[in-house]
């Protein structure tokens, strides 16, 4: 491969390391999010459901 495309290839990896690490946050933040939302919302399960939450009847 010459200089450029090796450029591009770290580019790409760098890119893909990058993406990863913030999707791991994201899912991070999420699970916490749903886990007070389980707490704050456990009266009002429609809500919940609307969060995307299931919610035994």
């Amino acid at each position: 491969l010459n200089a450029a495309q090796e450029k591009e290839k770290g580019e790409a990896q760098q890119a893909t390391k990058t993406r990863d690490e913030a999707l791991d946050a994201l899912d991070d933040w999420l699970g916490d999010f749903l886990a007070i939302a389980e707490v704050a919302l456990a009266d009002k399960p429609q809500l919940l459901e609307a969060l995307g939450v299931l919610v035994r009847s």
